[in-house]
């Protein structure tokens, strides 16, 4: 691949002509690069009419023309987006370690990352966040609350209320930034079958599985149901991931436009067939997704269920640029490993499953609410995942109600509610308030995991 030998300056100059012969150097790349081919004076004529037309005469909006005659997956990343982009991927970046909901106005600590600042300071999961570094939260926007966390600073200065039903507490803490993972991975044991669920591909994703696939040796869990339904893809992670469930041999094919470059990557498994796989994928699997489905479909090392995939089957890499941001190009495209095409096409399924959409009170999973006595901080996990499922639904509760814990983002929701149907608001779920909550949801439209259903069914049936 061609080299821009891209070397970062202190700052960023926002003002290079397109008559700079840096400039040119990166028409160079893109035309030598770009998978489905352009020429050097399309880019330009697209930069110099970009310019004209916005009457800006930046180096950015120059790229930002010549890029926007590209495919969809190729653009122009600004420097804040392109350092976004790069967390991303690798799923590792310097925080503190909170994941951030919003409900109503008011901002909530929904996760807690494993060994991260926050959690070796005690920040809990329903903490609203009141305070950063002096600025209060209260009237900000989304971006603007990720912005003050993420504001590049070596230490944050977090003020949370923790809300309870016996009052409410303003409790600060003095973070000091540290390397946080977030792989995007979850996993668990349910009826003897592991369950993988991965919202994306990324650096820390590998580590995980091996984690996921390590604990589930030691519980002798062989049957295993890999969860890649809404999953944009990622890095090219993705193939060492495949490696562990597919026998030795290729996993995909890439093709480039000079084809004195396409490649087959290969993988060594010493332990083909250790799992019995199905992988869960619909309409939203994407790019790496495919990759990971079309490998396993193709080498018979497990059961594709759901619906066809997004059909994204190319492949993009990140330049950075000498005044600050990047270039994002579609360079390649792949296939799978009998060489079947993805893009535009996409993964069929072994087993195609649509899921239903039924009424919430005839759902065969909903968890029943006892309506006999009131539910709080010392109910039992069924009774608080019963009030948390029925707030969530109504999206007043925003954080996750498989999490059974009755905290602060679970007592505001609640009082959210009451307050909205004309109920005391004690943050309580008595018996009025539960009544109320089944009437209101009784009738709204949610969906069966009819894909899930039929996974686990077909795990549970092979011996």
């Amino acid at each position: 691949m061609a080299a821009l030998l891209f070397v970062p300056l202190q700052g960023f100059a926002r003002n290079v002509q397109i008559q700079d012969s840096y400039f040119y150097s990166i028409v160079d790349f893109i035309s030598e690069n770009y998978r489905y081919g352009i020429t050097k004076t399309e880019l330009i004529n697209a930069a110099k009419k970009h310019m004209a037309q916005t009457g800006d005469m930046t180096f950015e909006a120059a790229l930002t023309g010549m890029t926007s005659i590209l495919d969809p997956y190729s653009a122009y990343l600004a420097p804040e987006v392109y350092q976004q982009w790069n967390e991303s991927s690798e799923g590792s970046y310097g925080g503190i370690g909170v994941g951030v909901t919003l409900s109503y106005s008011d901002f909530f600590a929904s996760e807690i990352f494993p060994d991260s600042p926050a959690e070796k300071a005690g920040i809990q999961v329903g903490d609203m966040l009141w305070e950063v570094d002096g600025t209060l939260i209260s009237g900000k926007t989304f971006d603007e609350v990720t912005a003050l966390l993420k504001a590049d600073r070596p230490t944050v200065s977090l003020v949370v209320k923790r809300l309870g039903t016996a009052g409410d507490q303003l409790l600060k803490f003095n973070l000091t930034k540290a390397p946080v993972n977030s792989p995007d991975l979850y996993s668990r044991i349910e009826d003897g079958i592991g369950v993988i669920v991965l919202n994306s591909f990324n650096e820390m994703s590998y580590p995980a599985l091996q984690e996921a696939l390590k604990s589930f040796d030691e519980a002798k869990v062989n049957k295993v149901i890999f969860d890649i339904r809404d999953n944009p893809g990622g890095t090219d992670v993705v193939m060492r991931m495949a490696a562990l469930f597919i026998p030795s041999g290729p996993v995909t094919h890439l093709e480039f436009i000079n084809s004195e470059l396409n490649e087959t990557y290969t993988v060594v498994n010493e332990t083909p067939g250790k799992y019995q796989l199905t992988v869960l994928v619909n309409e939203n699997s994407a790019s790496a997704s495919e990759m990971f489905a079309g490998a396993i479909q193709d080498t018979d090392s497990g059961t594709i269920i759901g619906t066809k995939t997004f059909g994204k089957g190319s492949m993009q890499i990140t330049q950075p640029l000498r005044y600050g941001g990047g270039i994002k190009l579609t360079v390649g495209t792949y296939v799978t490993p009998h060489k079947n095409e993805v893009n535009h096409v996409g993964i069929t399924p072994d087993i195609m499953v649509e899921n239903r959409v039924v009424s919430y009170v005839q759902h065969p999973d909903r968890t029943p609410m006892d309506l006999k006595k009131e539910i709080g901080a010392a109910s039992t996990e069924s009774e608080i995942k019963a009030v948390k499922e029925r707030l969530g639904l109504l999206n007043y509760y925003t954080g996750d109600y498989q999490d059974t814990s009755w905290n602060g983002n679970t007592v505001y929701a609640l009082k959210q509610f009451q307050a909205e149907m004309g109920l005391p608001q004690t943050g309580i779920c008595d018996v009025t308030t539960q009544i109320s909550l089944e009437n209101v949801c009784k009738d709204k439209k949610v969906v069966v995991d009819d894909q899930y259903t039929a996974a686990k069914k077909l795990l549970l049936e092979t011996t």
